[in-house]
């Protein structure tokens, strides 16, 4: 009998040594936090004699693919003049081909760093809850010599950057997304939603099982 102990005792230590490898592997491992059809728009402000290509006022990411580290996307910008250019590229977290930061690997922490091809390696610096969009989320922010970048933690996305180069400064900032929704009451919208029709729903059935013995009592 204890010799039949010890060898499940050993089995349940093993299993559980072969969890926490593989989950430390898991949480090692680049995560991609954006989905096919994810969209964020910014408002984009400058000062200063802005260079060439840099003169825009607004500005649309859309994701149109994602295969592992990769991700497909589409990007509009609108100038100064009003005029809208259209752009596709696609960004590879594992190579760090980040086009601009504007999607990182997801779930970074204080700490934690990710490649930059044109930059090296960047550390999370701060951690912080903000609202955006109208709702609570967690930002993580690193420091250039050049520019402050603050992400949406869970998706990886850009939520803002100030840039400032020799004489001009950039500030892009989201102002729309449909990554997450308005909360209500503390609430995702959708989930509110679903709540109250639940709500509605018992309440009618509620009023139905009364009538209905009512009746019966009456009778």
């Amino acid at each position: 009998m204890k010799s039949k102990r010890c060898h499940a005792l050993s089995l349940f230590l093993a299993f559980s040594f072969i969890l926490l490898i593989y989950f430390q592997t898991v949480s090692s491992q680049l995560q991609v936090g954006v989905n096919q059809g994810d969209w964020i728009e910014y408002e984009v402000n400058f000062s200063g004699n802005v260079s060439l290509g840099h003169d825009a006022v607004w500005a649309k990411l859309v994701v149109t693919n994602v295969s592992a580290y990769e991700i497909s996307i589409n990007t509009t910008v609108m100038e100064t003049d009003g005029s809208l250019n259209n752009n596709t590229f696609t960004i590879d977290l594992e190579k760090g081909d980040l086009i601009d930061d504007f999607i990182i690997p997801a779930n970074l922490e204080l700490g934690d760093e990710f490649y930059d091809k044109n930059q090296g390696n960047l550390s999370i610096l701060e951690v912080e809850n903000k609202t955006i969009a109208g709702v609570q989320r967690t930002i993580i922010t690193t420091t250039t010599n050049v520019t402050t970048y603050n992400w949406d933690q869970e998706t990886g996305i850009l939520i803002k950057a100030n840039s400032t180069y020799p004489g001009y400064s950039i500030m892009t900032k989201a102002n729309a997304t449909n990554m997450w929704k308005p909360e209500i009451l503390g609430l995702n919208s959708t989930v509110f939603v679903g709540f109250f029709t639940l709500l509605l729903l018992f309440i009618v059935i509620l009023i139905v099982i009364i009538s209905v013995a009512k009746r019966t009592i009456g009778n």
